[in-house]
């Protein structure tokens, strides 16, 4: 997930970088926010957040209006069922946020449902969150505008491996300093290597 000020920003950006336009998403109700997609195949896509115009925003939340370029906020590791995937940490020794419903409708007014937690306030700093799709709301990798992938090895690529972060397979490597990502943009393979 990248962040920006403003969505149509954020989308200009990401198009100049890579010459795919993402579709707007919609708007996450409560939160304030808006988000824009694109897909990059294998279920996995990249999300385009800002803040709505003139919304109230949490304070977290609130330093996105001070973005003037898209930077790395966060990302995501899917599971198949929360229940599972926490006592999953817990056996590894981490503490989670408890689990979280999630919805907003596509511009299209299709609803799309999930359940997110995070892990507890441990010092993992760029641990992901996770995420539970309902069964019944379709992925967006699958709705979303395509034509980026991940680096070549489909993987996210960051500046400062050390030890330790929490992998989708269960091993820890940690990294800490700024993250970057790697893409390639399929339909211009003279801006492979892009970096966010």
């Amino acid at each position: 997930m990248v962040a920006i000020r403003a969505l149509d920003e954020g989308i200009a950006q990401f198009e100049r970088l890579t010459g795919v336009k993402a579709g707007v998403g919609g708007k996450h109700p409560g939160r304030g926010t808006e988000n824009a997609l694109v897909s990059l195949g294998g279920g996995s896509y990249l999300e385009i957040l800002a803040p709505q115009a003139g919304a109230t925003l949490s304070a977290e939340d609130q330093a996105l209006r001070g973005l003037e370029r898209l930077t790395i906020l966060t990302w995501a590791v899917r599971v198949p069922e929360v229940d599972a995937a926490v006592a999953g940490l817990t056996r590894a020794g981490f503490r989670t946020s408890p689990a979280q419903p999630g919805a907003r409708l596509t511009p299209a007014g299709e609803r799309l449902d999930w359940m997110t937690f995070g892990l507890g306030d441990d010092g993992t700093g760029a641990a992901p969150f996770f995420i539970r799709w309902s069964p019944n709301t379709r992925h967006p990798s699958t709705t979303a505008p395509a034509g980026c992938g991940l680096d070549r090895k489909g993987r996210l690529d960051t500046t400062h491996p050390v030890e330790g972060d929490l992998l989708p397979d269960g091993r820890q490597h940690r990294h800490r300093g700024q993250s970057r990502v790697a893409l390639h943009a399929a339909r211009d393979p003279a801006r492979r290597g892009l970096r966010i």
